[in-house]
């Protein structure tokens, strides 16, 4: 069965009923030469048998319990041979009990420890045994006899043959469906057996056939924090939910991978242009790489978005820095103004000052000059009117003194014509006392006589005239000091020539002889 390629297409060699050493030979060449891509499959269908010290050993033909150990095929050596093997896909079962007796319808001695036995560092092998290591492998209900399957066995050839094994309807069968499938069929004939499956360093799910139905594909519902994740309203989040889908896609199994591509194509058409850009090449990734493909695209996409975060960070701290400089230059440019402003209004200040300063001092200078001034014509005034009270004292007191001397010439005038005129008759009446000595004027000599004092009399009055004319004409006349332009040195003054007017009126000059005469 497991040569049709249609199911396994498997390379099988078979050994039945075979002798111990001929089972080991046989397992030493088949485990020998292999690639590590081979996939190997040792079933085994014997009795179990454990020696006195507890260790594990295949029954063959020739296997005698007293000789375990040189007619039975010890499990370690087993262990050994798939330990040495280079293939990493080892699928080892085991049909055989974990009981301690050979009862009627069992087979194999009791508490083989299976579990512990087949632990190893070895990668990617899986162990699918019978039962636990308590109970019976059952064969049917009956105690022995050629040609009988054990409810395992059974179990395992019909869901191969048939593909019933097929669990999730992929078209394969792995392991894993192949285990579930045994379990509830040995469990369905013989609710006393409990199959078992180990695994050890496996990475995946190791196939073991293809179902002869082929895959039937029907879409399994998502998980439902998946489909909450694909419903959220945030961007990223939902390019993770893409991202989940993508590992479904490539390691689900048929239903849910199509419900996982039916999901990603949906969101190609429907969601925002980033998340559909992400279904589309998780739709469009090869088989088993859209998983890759979605994570290469976020990790390029954060390296972009970090790219752009960093050049938005540098465009922002430049724009901080420009911001700062054109601040720095500003305060720069107010502080130089306004140091210009203080330094301006400083030397206004200044200038107002001093403006001021000399204002002050030419208003001063002025009031100085104007009280001096006014000090000056104050005194000048003072002392023109000192001079001009002066002045009009002495005018006053020419004045005065012209007064009285034209009075006193007057009076002296009037004195010297009567004197003149007493004389004048004393002289005419002399010779009329002494005739002896004189002789008789005639008639008209004393006409003329008389004559004569009558204009002396009249020229006595017209000199008093004339000093008085002269006085007032010596009053009108300025006085000027001697020495000065208007009155040289050695000028007679006008009291001078008053004094002297006066002297000629006083003391006029004697008659000449024909005057008197």
């Amino acid at each position: 069965m497991l040569r049709d390629p249609r199911i396994g297409g498997f390379e099988v060699q078979v050994l039945i009923n075979s002798a111990s050493g001929e089972v080991q030979e046989g397992i030493e060449d088949f485990c020998t030469d292999r690639r590590p891509d081979d996939q190997l499959m040792i079933y085994l269908s014997c009795h179990g048998v454990l020696d006195s010290y507890g260790r594990l050993y295949y029954a063959a033909t020739n296997t005698r319990r007293q000789r375990l150990a040189a007619t039975a095929v010890a499990a370690a050596w087993l262990n050994e041979r798939l330990e040495d093997c280079r293939a990493h896909r080892q699928i080892l079962v085991l049909d055989c009990c974990h009981s301690g007796a050979f009862a009627k319808g069992a087979k194999g001695d009791g508490d083989l420890a299976l579990q512990h036995r087949f632990e190893s560092h070895g990668r990617g092998r899986v162990v699918l045994t019978a039962s636990r290591s308590t109970e019976y492998s059952f064969e049917s209900g009956q105690a022995s006899g050629e040609g009988v399957p054990s409810v395992f066995t059974h179990a395992i050839v019909h869901g191969l043959r048939t593909g019933d094994a097929d669990r999730d309807k992929d078209g394969l069968i792995t392991v894993t469906d192949l285990y579930q499938y045994v379990y509830d069929r040995v469990r369905a004939a013989e609710p006393r057996q409990n199959p078992e499956l180990w695994t050890y360093g496996a990475e995946g799910d190791l196939l073991v056939a293809h179902s002869v139905r082929g895959a039937v594909i029907e879409p399994e519902p998502l998980p439902e924090d998946l489909r909450m994740t694909l419903e959220s309203p945030r961007r990223r989040v939902r390019e993770t939910g893409v991202a989940e889908l993508a590992d479904l896609l490539d390691a689900a199994g048929p239903g849910l991978a199509l419900a996982a591509r039916q999901a990603l194509e949906r969101i190609a058409e429907e969601d925002h242009p980033q998340v559909a850009a992400l279904a589309r090449i998780a739709v469009g990734a090869p088989a088993g790489a859209a998983a890759d493909h979605v994570r290469r695209e976020l990790t390029d996409r954060a390296h972009r978005e970090e790219h752009a975060r960093q050049e938005a960070a540098r465009r922002e701290a430049e724009e901080k820095a420009r911001r700062e400089a054109e601040e720095k230059a500003r305060r720069e440019a107010e502080e130089k103004a306004r140091r210009e402003a203080e330094e301006k209004a400083r030397r206004e200040a200044e200038e107002k000052a001093r403006r001021e300063a000399e204002e002050k001092a030419r208003r001063e200078a002025e009031e100085k000059a104007r009280r001096e001034a006014e000090e000056k014509a104050r005194r000048e005034a003072e002392e023109k009117a000192r001079r001009e009270a002066e002045e009009k004292a002495r005018r006053e007191a020419e004045e005065k003194a012209r007064r009285e001397a034209v009075r006193g010439a007057t009076q002296a005038a009037a004195t010297v014509g009567r004197h003149d005129v007493g004389r004048r008759d004393q002289t005419v009446v002399s010779p009329r006392s002494s005739p002896e000595a004189t002789p008789p004027e005639p008639k008209e000599s004393q006409l003329h006589g008389r004559s004569r004092r009558t204009w002396a009399w009249a020229g006595g009055g017209l000199a008093a005239v004339c000093v008085i004319v002269v006085a007032i004409l010596v009053g009108v006349t300025p006085n000027h000091p001697a020495g000065t332009p208007n009155h040289p040195a050695g000028t007679p003054t006008a009291s001078v020539g008053y004094g002297a007017a006066i002297s000629s009126v006083i003391n006029p000059p004697p008659e000449s002889p024909a005057t008197t005469g």
